[in-house]
């Protein structure tokens, strides 16, 4: 018997067994199903997308039981939106439907599909809508579908739907337009802009053409106003903001949303950090909750209360680039794994407290570039420390953070050198004196667990070339900063970096990954002779070669996307069954059973892929 866990990634197994399956909200639906699940990439775009002004499609799996789980929900919200059409409420063609990725991989690629299920507009000629990432339910799929379906900026003709809206903007920001009539030169600037927010549905767009609303909300017969959302408001931030320019472009309007939409000390969330730009700094705060029934919530506003005080202490103080940055907070529990894991900021100082009386700073460029305060913040006593590390930040001053391991120590000539991070540009780009075979993988990633013992067999047939090191990079616990070295389809990536400074990298392309593999590609590419060993001069036996087995069993085996073909399970127990016995028949029943027993044991083992490191704090 060999144990599954050897062929599958756990996910794989626990979908089919339904293992994983969180608890989801389930509506009952007794008619007919309507959501047709779409098996063909061409008929996806010729008899849906391109007959119809808008098409919600739900990217699933056949393996996908969560997906199943929303049935309900979806033909419940698709009866109602057919009966909006047919009452004049909604004036576009939707549909809504099921596309398997398993058969249609290239249209679930092209919209980059990564996991299930995905939920995504699509209108005509194939334009990307955005993702819906609300909590799915016929209520909110109709409320979804119904603002995505209508123009993208609304009408309002009262005052008293002005004040209604306002006052119960509990989910999102809304934009309002004040124009003096449809004619008005400076709507279709709005009505662009409009357009474009409409695609995350972050905010809402509303116009009137009312003049004398207008001066009576903003003091003037036009212009743009944005009320955010009221939890948010406090002294220092009132929730309403006014357009401050007179010319009305898209460009202005676009940053003038941008600007105030998110208010001076916005909360990031994991669904608007990408629009919310960079550059910020993020104070990362214990259980930041502002919603008005919330025991957090006096909590929240105290410490927006003293990012602005910090935010207005370094404007009075003059310090130039103190205006280019965004100050933020964010929920801590939210963006642990980025806190924790990418930032490491408990990795590198152990002592740090862990309560919502402290914020932890970082500061982002972008998703590379990033910088972690070692001082955290506390809601009373002086700020003297971060106040000095923000002035250093705007100067250029502070090293940037790189998610990296500990520098390894220097490891025999007959094993893969491990690289860190850290030691990545001298080990790597700045080694002129020899050929260098670099693995980039994942210790959770099954691929690169079975081509384990065929690196480490290339490792030591290699031994004896002293000019030829094969090393290896763990990819999701250092950064890949080198971007010639990040990998575009996923773990195990394996590339030759020849002699001299800094050159560009050789991608090992080929799905074969055997020993001798790696080495006809290291023969070709260099053109020399080298002084390889044999397998039978490293002790190579037989249970190498099952592992050999397994892994091209396993390759073969595997559909799009890394996800198990559920018709293929079977076959491939079958496979592996038929391998098994001709092997058994080969060696023997005793050889047959040493080996397996082999296996099992290290199945046993309980395996910690990411133990905790402890070193010093090198950071400013």
């Amino acid at each position: 018997m060999i144990l599954k866990s050897l062929l599958f990634p756990a996910t794989i197994l626990a979908s089919k067994t339904g293992f994983l399956d969180h608890a989801t909200h389930q509506e009952d639906y007794d008619g007919e199903d309507g959501i047709h699940v779409i098996t063909s990439d061409q008929v996806f775009f010729d008899e849906f997308v391109n007959k119809n002004d808008l098409v919600f499609v739900q990217f699933r799996s056949p393996v996908c039981a969560k997906c199943t789980q929303h049935n309900g929900a979806l033909n419940i919200a698709l009866d109602e939106i057919n009966l909006l059409r047919q009452a004049g409420i909604i004036e576009q063609k939707v549909q809504m439907i099921a596309l398997d990725c398993m058969a249609a991989s290239e249209t679930c690629t092209r919209y980059g599909v990564k996991k299930f299920p995905q939920y995504s507009i699509i209108r005509t000629d194939g334009y990307f809508g955005g993702n819906f990432r609300e909590k799915v339910s016929s209520k909110n799929l109709v409320s979804y579908l119904k603002y995505q379906a209508g123009p993208p900026s609304k009408y309002l003709d009262l005052m008293s739907e002005l004040k209604d809206l306002t006052d119960n903007n509990h989910d999102r920001a809304v934009i309002v337009g004040f124009f003096k009539n449809k004619d008005d030169k400076r709507f279709p600037a709005f009505q662009e802009t409009a357009k474009s927010f409409r695609v995350d549905d972050t905010f809402r767009f509303y116009h009137m053409f009312h003049p004398e609303v207008a001066k009576r909300v903003i003091g003037s017969g036009d212009g743009i106003a944005i009320w955010r959302e009221p939890r948010f408001e406090t002294p220092n931030d009132p929730r309403m903001s006014v357009f401050p320019h007179d010319k009305f472009t898209k460009g202005l309007i676009e940053r003038f949303v941008l600007g105030y939409g998110y208010g001076p000390v916005p909360q990031v969330t994991l669904r608007n950090r990408e629009r919310i730009g960079w550059p910020h700094i993020i104070f990362f705060v214990h259980d930041v909750d502002f919603e008005f029934d919330s025991e957090d919530r006096e909590n929240s506003l105290a410490w927006k209360e003293r990012i602005l005080q910090l935010h207005a202490e370094m404007a009075n103080e003059n310090e130039q680039g103190n205006e280019n940055w965004r100050y933020s907070m964010a929920n801590y529990r939210e963006f642990s794994e980025l806190v924790e894991s990418d930032l490491q900021m408990y990795k590198f100082n152990i002592n740090r407290p862990r309560d919502k009386a402290v914020a932890h700073i970082a500061a982002f460029e972008s998703h590379k570039h990033r910088w972690v305060c070692p001082h955290t913040l506390k809601l009373d006593g002086d700020m003297d420390k971060i106040k000095y590390w923000l002035k250093m930040l705007y100067e250029g001053r502070v090293k940037m953070h790189v998610k990296s391991e500990a520098i390894h120590a220097d490891v025999p000539a007959d094993q893969s050198q491990p690289v860190s991070a850290r030691a990545f540009d001298v080990l790597v780009n700045k080694n002129e004196d020899v050929d260098i075979m670099l693995l980039v993988h994942a210790n959770y990633c099954t691929h690169c667990r079975l081509m384990k013992p065929a690196w480490e067999r290339f490792a030591k047939r290699m031994q004896n070339e002293k000019s030829v090191r094969v090393m290896q990079i763990e990819g999701y616990r250092n950064d890949l900063w080198d971007e010639r070295y990040r990998p575009t389809k996923g773990f195990p990536t394996v590339y030759l970096k020849k002699k001299g400074f800094n050159n560009d990298p050789i991608e090992y392309t080929s799905e074969s990954r055997r020993a001798q593999d790696f080495i006809n590609f290291l023969l070709q590419q260099t053109e020399r002779d080298m002084n390889i060993l044999t397998d039978e001069e490293i002790g190579w036996d037989r249970a190498d070669e099952i592992q050999d087995k397994l892994e091209k069993i396993y390759t073969d085996e595997i559909g799009p996307l890394g996800h198990m073909k559920a018709d293929m399970l079977d076959q491939l127990e079958e496979t592996i069954a038929e391998e098994m016995a001709k092997l058994r028949a080969e060696v023997g029943d005793d050889k047959f059973q040493e080996i397996e027993n082999e296996i099992l044991r290290n199945e046993q083992k309980t395996i910690d892929y990411y133990p905790e490191e402890r070193v010093e704090h090198d950071e400013l």
